[in-house]
């Protein structure tokens, strides 16, 4: 196993750096696309290996967009156009 991390420069807008890692999409089983959830300590770490950080508020997928993001289908929908135009 393994874990995906990101270092993330002035998160907060005063020079303060933070940490997410990578999850596969914890909305849809089907979709191959990712998801990005804060990493505050080795603790987020071992969560993200469980798959406890699934309901985290702050999760963001990068292909649905964030967890308050209910028009899942129109972003389907629009990944599809998106693809069929490449």
């Amino acid at each position: 196993m393994y874990l995906t991390l990101v270092l993330l420069k002035d998160v907060d807008g005063e020079g303060d750096i933070g940490f997410d890692v990578m999850l596969p999409c914890p909305y849809d089983d089907e979709c191959t696309g990712s998801a990005w959830a804060p990493a505050y300590s080795i603790t987020s770490l071992f969560q993200a290996l469980n798959g406890d950080l699934d309901g985290h508020e702050d999760i963001v997928r990068t292909v649905h967009g964030g967890a308050g993001d209910v028009d899942q289908e129109a972003d389907d929908h629009a990944a599809q156009a998106l693809a069929v135009g490449d």
